[in-house]
């Protein structure tokens, strides 16, 4: 498998699996872990869209990682 498909699935998976922690009760919306889950997922699909010229995709992706991003950063405050 070639890195850049690998980089899209652990991208996708990622953003998959804090959203069925969430399903299942394990995370809640405000734990940290959900929402750096959700980060390290959006940061990698972006770059992947990037990588297969997919500008919708990344556009999607972009503002998936601005919002958790930004929840990350209220939890400092």
């Amino acid at each position: 498998m070639e890195y850049i498909t690998t980089l899209g699935l652990v991208g996708a998976g990622s953003i998959l699996f804090s959203f069925g922690m969430n399903q299942i009760g394990k995370w809640s919306r405000d734990d940290f872990v959900y929402d750096a889950v959700n980060a390290f997922g959006a940061l990698l699909l972006t770059i992947y869209s990037y990588l297969i010229v997919s500008y919708p995709f990344m556009l999607l992706n972009i503002v998936w990682f601005l919002i958790a991003v930004k929840d990350l950063s209220w939890r400092n405050n």
